[in-house]
């Protein structure tokens, strides 16, 4: 008898002992499943509870059962202008912008057809580059959209002008960098426009100019890098802030700076990478950010502490990718991410069982077949 208490306490204890990284499990969508490409640039939730996944080849629709694609059709005036899809947002008529590498389009849900803003180098109200980045929607309903070397513009809805904003060296607060990657309209209506050699700009609405945050050596509360891949604002009001080789940095309005989080060598508690491609908030209000090779982090910002989530060859229900460019979580509390050539990852929260289970991780269990368990008094 005591050799059996004493083989269950021990097996108890290896079963506690292994990972305090609770284990996430991960369905996939995939082209199998009628995704029109496994690279996810972007994911977004419309008012009516579709989820929409911008891809390197075309747009998709998902009702929760299938795909539906939308693609560009040489023949077809009212088809989507171009299939590299960067972002999408959502106007108040329920309508939606899609900023493509080939012009601003704006689809109407009534009707079913795209209509394309291109840059007319003969009309100067036009949109400055069809080379958009990003495109979000102001509380006045006037989209700002992001471009390529060609600064960024306001398109007025009422006119159909589109109203410049350009990188000037020589003027004073005009937009640091004409490369525009990412824009946030935050809960205050503050625009932020994140660039790809400029750092981070602050829209002024009263001067109709900009604040700019760059780095600075002798500032340690400074943008920790000027290319900004990501802009993203939490539940409560936080800014936080992704860039290219340089981690992660959470916005202090108490102090105009940025507290930094980074790849730290031989510190498990760090990021795995510093290149920061997408950045989400889940249900519990952890902080999920997406790497370029380094999977995904999810942060505790109350306790500091970073857990993460990679590939796993032997585990099915692991990320599908390691590269991570895009995060949602959706009016259910499930969480969306998509990868680089991985397609789709999706946590279903409604399953609410933990998974123990044998993985490459030194530490998880070690082996999946689970022949007897053991509660103690506690």
């Amino acid at each position: 008898m005591k050799f059996f208490l004493a083989f269950f306490i021990l097996l108890l204890f290896s079963f506690l002992s292994f990972g305090q990284v609770t284990q996430i499990k991960f369905e996939h969508l995939t082209t199998i499943d009628g995704l029109s490409q496994s690279t996810i640039l972007c994911i977004y939730q419309d008012s009516r509870g579709f989820l929409w996944f911008g891809t390197r080849d075309g747009l998709n629709k998902y009702d929760g059962y299938k795909f539906t694609v939308y693609r560009n059709k040489p023949e077809d005036k009212s088809s989507i202008s171009n299939n590299y899809i960067n972002e999408i947002a959502e106007d108040k008529a329920g309508n939606l912008w899609i900023a493509t590498l080939g012009g601003l389009n704006y689809f109407d849900r009534k009707k079913g057809t795209f209509k394309v803003f291109s840059h007319d180098p003969n009309n100067i109200s036009s949109i400055s580059n069809d080379l958009v980045n990003a495109v979000k929607i102001d509380h006045t309903g006037n989209p700002w959209i992001g471009t390529q070397n060609a600064g960024l513009d306001k398109l007025e809805i009422q006119s159909g002008v589109f109203k410049h904003y350009y990188s000037y060296p020589k003027i004073a607060n005009s937009l640091s960098d004409n490369y525009v990657r990412n824009i946030l309209i935050d809960k205050q209506n503050q625009v932020w426009v994140g660039t790809g050699h400029g750092g981070l700009n602050k829209y002024d609405p009263g001067t109709d100019a900009f604040i700019i945050y760059k780095p600075d050596n002798d500032d340690p509360n400074s943008i920790a890098g000027n290319d900004v891949y990501k802009l993203f604002q939490d539940s409560q009001g936080r800014l936080w802030v992704g860039t290219n080789g340089n981690g992660l940095d959470l916005y202090d309005k108490k102090i105009d700076g940025f507290r930094h989080y980074s790849r730290i060598e031989d510190q498990k508690k760090s990021l795995a990478k510093n290149t920061i491609h997408a950045i989400g908030e889940d249900s519990e209000k952890r902080i999920w950010i997406g790497t370029e090779n380094g999977g995904l982090a999810i942060l505790d910002p109350l306790t500091g502490e970073i857990s993460d989530y990679q590939n796993d060859d032997i585990d099915r229900f692991s990320l599908s990718n390691n590269s991570i460019y895009s995060i949602l979580r959706d009016t259910k509390g499930d969480m969306w991410v998509g990868t680089y050539a991985g397609g789709i990852n999706y946590v279903n929260t409604d399953n609410r069982f933990i998974h123990y289970k044998h993985t490459l991780a030194g530490n998880s269990l070690s082996d999946n077949k689970i022949l007897c368990m053991f509660e103690d008094s506690r």
